[in-house]
């Protein structure tokens, strides 16, 4: 996924991440805004096993805590070149710029 617009992968268990009352309208704002929303189903992980990750992958016992898992290390490793990165995980925002 290469483009000049901010790019989001939303990360999180659905009925946290969609519900009107717990996103506030963070992602209609955004999109206002121009960016470009991911949501961790979107990817096709099955074939991708976690190098750096694997360690907190084995441990966790959610699926939707190993899509996070597995997800936040994909596009971390395959995205470098992407100006910025947002990561939302339950509405805790960690910003991560490249340099």
């Amino acid at each position: 996924l290469r483009t000049e617009k901010i790019q989001i992968v939303l990360l999180g268990r659905p009925y946290v991440a969609f519900d009107p009352v717990m996103n506030l309208g963070i992602l209609q704002k955004l999109e206002e805004l121009g960016a470009e929303i991911y949501w961790q189903e979107e990817f096709n992980l099955d074939e991708y096993e976690p190098a750096y990750a694997n360690k907190f992958y084995e441990r966790m016992h959610w699926h939707y805590g190993k899509q996070i898992i597995k997800l936040a290390e994909f596009w971390l490793k395959y995205n470098r070149d992407v100006p910025k990165n947002l990561f939302f995980k339950s509405y805790r925002v960690l910003y991560s710029k490249n340099q």
